[in-house]
């Protein structure tokens, strides 16, 4: 499975291509904000699991997020 977004104003478009026997392809029109949201939080998520594996220190998990949350505040 391979996904596609493209940013097009306050819209994202995605494809998402399977691959097997057939190759399917289906497109959608997301909102930019929400996508970008989710992925945030999916982010944030995946660095505290890092942190709480000891992979990474907390403030390296702040220093790491420092750009995405400074975009989110703009």
């Amino acid at each position: 499975m391979y996904i596609e977004f493209i940013p097009d104003g306050d819209k994202i478009c995605c494809t998402l291509t399977k691959f097997g026997s057939h190759l399917k392809q289906k497109h959608f029109e997301l909102d930019k904000t929400q996508v970008l949201r989710v992925f945030r939080n999916f982010l944030n998520e995946v660095i505290e699991k890092a942190v709480i594996g000891r992979y990474i220190t907390s403030a390296e998990k702040e220093q790491f997020l420092l750009p995405i949350n400074k975009q989110v505040m703009c």
